[in-house]
């Protein structure tokens, strides 16, 4: 008998401890209306209902006339940073040897292998614009995708 009442009362607590859950969720209304009433949904996606967009939202679709306008001077601190680190650039007499910890070009670094990333940024230039006129990649689009994804190292 005493093995029966053993083997009973983790049946009868889980009984009382399901009962108490209940009880408690519907004094609270823990599932009560938890699903809204009415939902709403965006039928027409907002980029194929864009009309009369402003020009100045525009600029990656510029196409210009020769390489030349896509000529940029943006100081990319990764790339001079793999230039001082590949010894392309001599930047030894900066702090660090122009580095900091993660790679990149410190201030230093960077004012000393400008012209050399100015060089880079700029040396695809004739490249993305052929690539504009065989293909139809719009070239500011096509040079701020290479900036982004790999500072043009």
């Amino acid at each position: 008998m005493r093995i029966l009442k053993i083997k009973l009362f983790p049946l009868i607590l889980l009984i009382v401890a399901v009962f108490l859950f209940f009880l408690v969720t519907l004094k609270w209304g823990f599932f009560s209306s938890s699903v809204p009433d009415t939902v709403n949904a965006q039928t027409i996606s907002t980029c194929l209902n864009r009309v009369n967009i402003p020009e100045s939202e525009l600029h990656w679709v510029y196409a210009p006339e020769n390489a030349s306008a896509l000529h940029t001077e943006e100081n990319y601190y990764f790339l001079a940073g793999q230039l001082i680190s590949n010894k392309v650039v001599d930047a030894s007499t900066c702090p660090s040897d122009g580095l900091t910890l993660n790679g990149y070009a410190n201030a230093c670094g960077m004012s000393v292998a400008k012209p050399s990333v100015v060089y880079i940024q700029n040396s695809m230039d004739e490249a993305i614009l052929q690539a504009w006129k065989d293909v139809g990649v719009p070239p500011v689009l096509l040079k701020q995708m290479i900036r982004t994804e790999s500072q043009f190292w």
